[in-house]
């Protein structure tokens, strides 16, 4: 859940809030986004306007040699030695090239647009990374400013700390000043698993075919067809592989530096 911060009223309270730097730089990263969104409709606007005009182009060159045909079918049954004929034939088939060579131009274009226009995927993704680099450089000391300010995003409603009264609430509360170390460990997806096996057993764990520091390090071929990749620094990150040769071949894939 989100809230777009331009249409709370402001208050006086609001107004204090919104004078934070952190309230502003997260407004700034929506509009940035939104912006990112009105370019990618006004891009498919122009494919749409493109669209439509190679088609348009497609049926006149069609009926232009529909027409050629016929012109020549008559100037082989009459023999037509006409000069000014064979003028205007001649600038009809330079005509007809030309609008030919528009339509593959306008093809290539439309192609070029399709593959730099943005999905809401993409717009996610993007979205999603920018939210975590802003947390992943966040001062510690920041923590409690930039908790109050995003549960007000997403609950509309101020975070109470001194005396938190709600399930969420208490939540809340728990991540800043209950945090311990055996929290961090049940947090890490590998350390989690030496901890649960201490505890009631390693027949509870479901099977870890790898623990690597980065992507570059896992080799695909020793994995089987079907499997999980996990990142341990967050959640969300994980990607679910029910095809290795696809996804082998989509790693292959050449990326596009336009995109």
């Amino acid at each position: 859940m989100r809230i777009d911060v331009r249409r709370v009223k402001y208050g006086k309270m609001d107004k204090l809030i919104y004078k934070m730097p952190l309230i502003r730089q997260i407004h700034e990263l929506h509009l940035f986004v939104d912006e990112i969104k009105r370019e990618n409709l006004a891009q498919q606007k122009v494919i749409k306007s493109l669209k439509q005009e190679n088609a348009r182009l497609y049926h006149l060159v069609n009926r232009l040699e529909q027409e050629n045909d016929e012109n020549k079918k008559d100037c082989s049954r009459q023999k037509i030695t006409n000069k000014t004929f064979q003028k205007q034939f001649a600038a009809f088939e330079k005509t007809s090239g030309e609008l030919s060579n528009t339509d593959q131009i306008l093809k290539t274009e439309i192609g070029r647009l399709e593959k730099e226009a943005l999905t809401q995927k993409d717009l996610d993704r993007i979205k999603k990374q920018m939210r975590y680099d802003f947390f992943r450089g966040l001062a510690p000391e920041r923590y409690k400013e930039a908790l109050c300010e995003f549960y007000y995003e997403f609950r509309h409603k101020r975070l109470n700390l001194d005396h938190p009264k709600t399930f969420n609430e208490k939540i809340q509360w728990i991540k800043l000043f209950d945090s311990t170390s055996l929290k961090t460990r049940l947090a890490d997806k590998v350390a989690v698993r030496e901890w649960v096996k201490e505890k009631i057993g390693e027949r509870y764990l479901i099977p870890c075919l790898g623990v690597w520091n980065s992507f570059d390090e896992i080799d695909i071929q020793t994995l089987p067809d079907q499997f999980v990749l996990k990142a341990n620094h967050g959640s969300g990150w994980n990607i679910v592989v029910s095809d290795k040769k696809s996804f082998q071949e989509a790693l292959t894939l050449p990326i596009d530096s336009n995109t």
